[in-house]
């Protein structure tokens, strides 16, 4: 069949009947285009979503790439990717419609297995197996920033010019995109390359080399004083390096709110359990009771340094935490390499964090008094 062809006066009235788009539709898909490919073609996905319940290790690895694909193809039906596209029938134009409802069925299927996760998430959370005090899982955050995407009906979305489109078609919305729209994507789009390419990145030492000193920023303990998931997997990669032979001694940092021989949520002796339990000795290990802050802990590192002469120091912590613990080292005039621990598990991936990290390196980096050692009240 032809395409439907308007007389000039009717094209402005064909095109008004068109609804039109809002920013909000270009911010969700701004956020669900950029967030998802820049998320999973760096290897994040596993920050904001569990499928091994449908299908083991082979479903984490093979959906994610498979649901970017279905979107990218999404992409392809609503906007033109030519300069001069030809008109579309009503049937060709339906005939996309229904295509990109099809493949809008992964990321349905995804919506479900979010908030499944955020249902595991707070099983755990109400049994005492989850350490944290921000109780928005990832999970939640990103299910229903793609349950607002999906709630617009990005199917019944199209970009093509008004003049090559037949009369409007119930359920249809003309999506024009304007500067500002622009503007907004793009700025959105260097805020998630900024946190997946920026935050999560580490320095580590070359494999030949053999560091005086592994320092590991602790975290907070369980009510019952042990180690909570973050610090205990920033303990055990450090534990890792010293059996590997990469580092001489361990140094742990942290602090002890009810005094240094407590043991009462005291940090730096939960991490030593952790240690002596793997059996590194005593002798190798130094702790640091006043480690309050990223900066109380390069404060105490330099004064150690100075104290054992160490000349090579390894930082390990989380991978979001090492851009600012490697600014507030360098600011102390310390050249360190930074190793990032092993926590690739979801439910670990906490919103707070991610955004306290992006705060907290501008603040430390235009604010050199903040958290200052010198302030620390005995």
């Amino acid at each position: 069949m032809a395409p439907h062809k308007m007389p000039p006066d009717a094209v402005v009235s064909a095109a008004a009947g068109w609804s039109q788009a809002g920013v909000a539709f270009r911010v969700l898909d701004g956020m669900v285009y950029w967030g998802g490919a820049v998320s999973i073609l760096t290897g994040q996905a596993w920050r904001w979503v569990d499928l091994r319940f449908a299908g083991g290790h082979a479903m984490q690895a093979i959906f994610p790439p498979l649901w970017l694909v279905s979107l990218l193809v999404l992409y392809w039906l609503r906007y033109p990717w030519r300069v001069s596209p030809k008109p579309l029938s009503l049937e060709r134009l339906t005939w996309r419609r229904h295509l990109s409802l099809v493949l809008s069925l992964p990321s349905w299927m995804l919506l479900a297995a979010l908030l499944y996760n955020a249902h595991q998430f707070y099983n755990l959370l109400h049994s005492g197996r989850v350490n944290t005090t921000f109780q928005i899982p990832m999970c939640l955050l990103v299910a229903m920033i793609l349950a607002a995407w999906l709630s617009t009906k990005p199917w019944n979305v199209t970009g093509f010019e008004p003049e090559l489109l037949p009369p409007p078609v119930p359920g249809m919305r003309l999506l024009k995109p304007r500067w500002a729209d622009r503007v907004i994507v793009t700025l959105w789009a260097a805020l998630v390359v900024v946190i997946f390419c920026f935050l999560f990145r580490a320095n580590p030492p070359p494999r030949s080399m053999v560091c005086d000193v592994a320092v590991v920023l602790g975290n907070a303990t369980l009510p019952h004083d042990v180690c909570g998931w973050t610090a205990a997997a920033r303990t055990r990669k450090a534990i890792d390096l010293y059996k590997q032979g990469r580092v001489r001694m361990i140094m742990l940092s942290a602090n002890a709110p009810y005094g240094i021989s407590n043991p009462r949520q005291n940090a730096p002796l939960a991490m030593e359990k952790l240690c002596r339990a793997a059996d590194v000795p005593q002798r190798k290990l130094v702790l640091d009771f006043y480690g309050d802050n990223t900066r109380y802990s390069a404060w105490d590192t330099l004064q150690l340094k100075q104290q054992y002469h160490w000349k090579t120091i390894v930082v390990v912590s989380s991978d979001y935490h090492l851009p600012r613990a490697r600014l507030a080292y360098r600011q102390f005039g310390m050249k360190v390499y930074t190793v990032a621990s092993r926590h690739h598990v979801w439910r670990q991936t906490s919103i707070f964090a991610v955004v306290h990290e992006l705060v907290g390196y501008a603040v430390y980096y235009f604010d050199r008094n903040y958290h200052h050692p010198v302030m620390r009240q005995p």
